[in-house]
C-alpha cells in the first residue's frame, strides 16, 4: 500500500477533531489513516516502518512526522495540531 503526503494531509485536516496518540502503534495519525484505507489494523512498528499482514517501509516525510509526533509533549492530541507537523 502506498502513502502520499498529499492523501494523508487531506485526511488528516478532515479528522482534525479527532485525538491520536502518541507512541501507540495502532493510534497514531499515519497507523489509522493506514487502517482506515487498507481496511485492516494497521502498526506503526518503528518510525520508518508499519505492518498489517507484512512490514513496509514509510517515506522520509512520514518518518519524520512520526518522530515529530511521538515528541509532542502529552499522551494524546487532536488532528489540527498533528497537521502542523507535516
Amino acid at each position: 500500500m502506498r502513502i502520499t503526503k498529499t492523501a494523508f494531509k487531506a485526511w488528516l485536516a478532515q479528522n482534525k477533531r479527532k485525538y491520536f496518540y502518541m507512541s501507540v502503534p495502532c493510534a497514531c495519525p499515519i497507523a489509522r489513516y493506514l487502517s482506515e484505507k487498507s481496511g485492516t489494523q494497521v502498526h506503526v512498528t518503528s518510525p520508518d516502518a508499519y505492518s498489517d499482514d507484512w512490514e513496509m517501509t514509510l517515506p522520509e516525510w512520514a518518518t519524520t512526522f512520526v518522530d515529530n509526533f511521538d515528541a509532542l509533549p502529552g499522551y494524546r492530541t487532536r488532528g489540527e495540531r498533528a497537521l502542523r507537523l507535516l
